[in-house]
């Protein structure tokens, strides 16, 4: 009995740790739904395990027999789990086997999951080729120029671009991508200058190559023009950390007052602070604030940093300047034995207040690209048509141009700009 009564407290403990582990577990739609069906299961099970338990003690004799029994006697059966086999009582058999049946299947889905996640992360740190070769070439050269500070501000923009490369891994794949583009120019410097491409209409190869005897002089220009190649690729490759931080700086700006005003509700049910960057960091809402968070959190859970320290390193590196006084306002709050409630609902007014000043400018904004578009492309092309009929019964044309040459210039330039202005009011329209 003291072993069948062990194996019923083994398997109590094995199923708390269970309902530990599927309570971590973030779901959603019916997903949430199979995991709570599952934890109402274990829950069941641990309570048909208590009711067993005194059934159990009752049959254990030490010294003289209870005078009375703790419950009336009932005949206890076996059932066979994981830990070995459980005591439970004949009637409760039948619903014990049901659930532990679905909580199997909710621990193999969550191990499944488990699974895919981490393969994810493998596979996102596995560097690319791109990556191994420009290191294997220029990791020497890159590290001796990374050490002075020359390069500190880009190494700030790729901090701030959550881009996944040091410093002398990415002036290596500057270097290696100048290096391309210099013998990419250069090769298509001699082809154009040995060969004369031409394009031919009709059946069969619609290009043409013919073989020519250039001078040296034309060989030398080309090769000259080719050199800004490598110019160009040095200065976009360089640029691109830039340009990056830039987009995630506005992410954050659009995502700002909503996950201010979450914090604020996380903060007002009395958590921890640090569970307000933990729950901020693995929601899905907030797709660019939950990788700064999600900073804050890896520097307390893996280099044992206090909240305040942590939340004062990542404002440095925080490419947003609204998102980094957040964390630095939280950090004073919480030295400071401040409301932390308090500081966030203000924060949350205010991001909302410019977000909302911010959309009507957009809306202004617009406005006035209509009235650009209205003029420059419904009004003007009208007017260029109109002259090009005049000028047709007239006759005669412009520049050498026939009117029919004219007007299909015009529609191809009208069809392009058009592309253009959409592209430009994507480029510089806030999300909604």
């Amino acid at each position: 009995m003291l072993e069948k009564l062990n194996s019923n407290l083994k398997r109590e403990k094995q199923i708390t740790k269970e309902l530990e582990i599927i309570s971590r577990y973030k779901a959603s739609g019916r997903e949430k739904e199979f995991f709570d069906k599952t934890i109402m299961a274990l829950l069941e099970q641990l309570d048909i395990l208590n009711k067993a338990i005194p059934v159990l003690v009752n049959s254990i004799i030490i010294g003289k027999p209870a005078a009375r029994p703790l419950i009336a006697p009932a005949a206890p059966v076996l059932v066979p789990t994981k830990v070995g086999f459980v005591t439970i009582s004949a009637e409760q058999k039948k619903k014990f086997l049901q659930d532990l049946q679905i909580e199997e299947s909710a621990l193999e889905a969550i191990k499944k999951a488990r699974k895919r996640g981490k393969e994810k992360v493998l596979e996102f740190k596995k560097p690319s080729n791109f990556v191994y070769f420009s290191n294997k070439l220029f990791s020497r050269v890159s590290f001796k120029v990374s050490e002075g500070d020359a390069f500190k501000g880009l190494k700030t923009s790729i901090k701030k671009a959550n881009m996944p490369y040091l410093l002398p891994t990415y002036l290596s794949i500057i270097f290696f991508s100048t290096l391309i583009a210099f013998f990419v120019g250069i090769f298509f410097a001699l082809f154009l200058a040995f060969f004369k491409l031409g394009i031919v209409f009709g059946v069969g190869f619609p290009i043409s190559i013919k073989l020519l005897e250039p001078s040296f002089t034309a060989i030398a220009r080309n090769i000259a023009l080719s050199l800004f190649m490598p110019f160009i690729t040095f200065f976009l490759v360089f640029a691109y950390p830039t340009t990056q931080a830039a987009s995630f700086r506005n992410k954050i700006e659009e995502e700002l007052p909503f996950a201010t005003m979450h914090m604020s509700a996380i903060a007002g049910s009395k958590v921890a602070p640090f569970k307000i960057f933990t729950i901020i960091a693995t929601s899905r809402e907030y797709p660019y604030i939950s990788k700064e968070t999600r900073k804050i959190v890896n520097q307390i859970n893996f280099y044992g940093y206090d909240l305040v320290t942590a939340l004062r390193n990542v404002a440095k590196t925080v490419s947003n300047e609204k998102l980094a006084e957040l964390f630095k306002g939280m950090a004073i709050t919480i030295t400071s034995g401040g409301n932390l409630q308090d500081y966030l609902n203000k924060k949350a007014a205010d991001t909302l207040l410019d977000y909302k000043l911010a959309r009507k400018r957009a809306v202004k904004v617009s406005e006035t690209y209509a009235n650009i578009y209205i003029g420059l492309l419904l009004a003007a092309p009208l007017i260029f048509m109109l002259v090009l009929v005049l000028m047709n019964f007239i006759g005669g044309g412009i520049g050498g141009m026939s009117i029919n040459n004219m007007a299909i210039i015009g529609l191809v330039a009208l069809f392009i700009i058009n592309i253009l202005f959409l592209v430009f009011l994507q480029i510089s329209q806030p999300k909604a």
